[in-house]
């Protein structure tokens, strides 16, 4: 509205004549843009001197993972049933009862501290074991990084579940 404005003053128009270097104010040039008249993205970006490269495309993803990227990371950190729970099993019963007479206590994880292989951790309310580390690596981020084999006790978890229903 404003620009339609300044196009209806001859005034406004003489002042701004030598700084319109788009010509915005030749309203005959943007008649069509003004009454929206079946103005695709491609004429609108054209009008406004833009045109759609591949450098500025909008579908072109430059700091996202594509979804072939995170299904093979799925793939690859995907969880199985623990063939060896009962190795495990009297681990998390000991960390319960102490978590529960107050024996251990849980503390917060700190960034960037080391995980080692025994070290358990509540992740989301459940339980888990880190069992085994992989060999260290440099991970896409540049900073170390490495496979663990983590070990979950779902078992509060399931009887959770079945005591709901």
């Amino acid at each position: 509205m404003r620009l339609d404005r300044l196009r209806e003053s001859a005034e406004c128009r003489a002042i701004l004549q030598s700084r319109d270097s788009r010509g915005l104010l030749d309203a005959s040039d943007h008649a069509s843009l003004a009454t929206g008249a079946d103005l695709t993205d491609e004429a609108l970006l054209a009008a406004l001197g833009l045109g759609a490269t591949a450098e500025n495309d909008i579908t072109r993803l430059v700091h996202v993972r594509s979804r072939t990227e995170i299904n093979t990371a799925e793939e690859i950190a995907q969880r199985t049933a623990c063939e060896d729970f009962a190795t495990f099993r009297p681990l998390f019963d000991d960390v319960q009862r102490q978590l529960a007479t107050g024996e251990r206590e849980t503390v917060k994880y700190q960034d960037n501290a080391a995980v080692e292989q025994g070290q358990l951790f509540i992740l989301d309310g459940q339980k888990l074991i880190v069992a085994e580390l992989g060999e260290p690596f440099v991970g896409d981020h540049g900073r170390p990084d490495r496979r663990l084999r983590v070990v979950y006790d779902l078992r509060a978890q399931e009887q959770l579940g079945r005591s709901r229903h």
